[in-house]
């Protein structure tokens, strides 16, 4: 089976705690191995680090799983933070 990019739309985080950094690591996994991936971290080696925070920041900061994160909705709760 492939990869449900929104599994965690419905995941119980106090019977699962671990599924969060699971999905992530398989997605960081998934985006790293493929030809786009590969050709991205030829130009910028530290990528997968930025993706993994852009990942972690929208889920435990904005309450945005990446099928939900858009550019506007970040940026605008990001100011509202600050």
């Amino acid at each position: 089976m492939g990869f449900d990019i929104n599994r965690l739309e419905d995941i119980d985080f106090a019977e699962d705690e671990n599924a969060f950094y699971e999905y992530q690591n398989e997605l960081l996994d998934i985006f790293i191995n493929s030809p786009e991936g590969q050709a991205r971290e030829k130009e910028d080696p530290g990528m997968a680090f930025w993706a993994r925070v852009l990942i972690d920041y929208g889920f435990h900061y904005i309450g945005a799983t990446i099928p939900r994160m858009t550019e506007r909705e970040s940026l605008k709760k990001i100011r509202q933070r600050k």
